[in-house]
C-alpha cells in the first residue's frame, strides 16, 4: 500500500492525517507493506516491467468543459519527452490529483523508432467539499468523488473509473 502526501489543507494540525491513516495501517496490518511518500514511481516487474509515477500536484484539468484535458495532455507529453531525453522509458501511468476531479489523457511519443505510450490520470476527490476548495476549485457547481481501479495483466490494460459526480449547488424554488 503507498500513500502519497496531499497539500497543508489536507492536515489536521497534530501531525499529517496522511501519516496518521499510514500509521494506522501499518498497526493493522504488519505484514502489508505501507509506506508514505511525496512522490513516488512504482515499478511491477511482473508487469513487462510497466511503471506508475504518482505524486499528488500536476496539471490543471482546465479551466472550461471545452478545455477539460487540454493542459493534462500538454503535461504528459512534456513528462513523458522529459524521461525520454534522460534516456528512461516513461512511466505507463501518471497519477496526479489536487483538483478534485477525474480526467484521463492519453499520449504517444515516437523515439529511436519506438513508440511510447503514457496514460495521465488525474484523480477525483475522496472526500466532500470544505472553503479551502470551493476556492481551489473556484466555485465548480460539481465535484466528482470515487477512486480510479487500474488493470494490470502482462502489463496496463485498461483504467476503471468508480466515481460519482454532485451537483452541490443549493437550488431553491420560490412561489412569487
Amino acid at each position: 500500500m503507498r500513500i502519497l502526501f496531499g497539500t497543508e489543507v489536507h492536515n489536521d494540525g497534530a501531525g499529517t492525517s496522511e501519516a496518521e491513516v499510514c500509521r494506522r495501517l501499518q498497526l493493522a496490518y504488519p505484514k502489508v507493506d505501507t509506506r508514505i511518500a511525496y512522490h513516488s514511481v512504482l515499478t511491477f516487474e511482473k508487469q513487462n516491467g510497466e511503471s506508475i509515477d504518482l505524486a499528488h500536484h500536476g496539471p490543471f484539468p482546465g479551466s472550461r468543459k471545452w478545455l477539460e484535458g487540454n493542459s493534462a495532455g500538454w503535461y504528459l507529453k512534456d513528462a513523458m519527452l522529459r524521461e525520454l531525453l534522460d534516456g528512461k522509458v516513461p512511466p505507463r501511468i501518471y497519477g496526479r490529483a489536487h483538483y478534485h476531479t477525474y480526467v484521463s489523457n492519453q499520449q504517444r511519443v515516437q523515439a529511436g523508432g519506438i513508440e511510447h505510450v503514457s496514460d495521465l490520470i488525474i484523480l477525483p476527490s475522496y472526500s466532500g467539499i470544505d472553503d479551502y476548495a470551493r476556492k481551489a476549485t473556484r466555485s465548480k457547481t460539481k465535484i466528482t468523488n470515487g477512486m480510479v481501479v487500474l488493470e494490470f495483466e502482462r502489463g496496463f490494460r485498461k483504467a476503471h473509473p468508480l466515481i460519482v459526480e454532485t451537483d452541490i449547488r443549493t437550488k431553491e424554488r420560490f412561489d412569487l
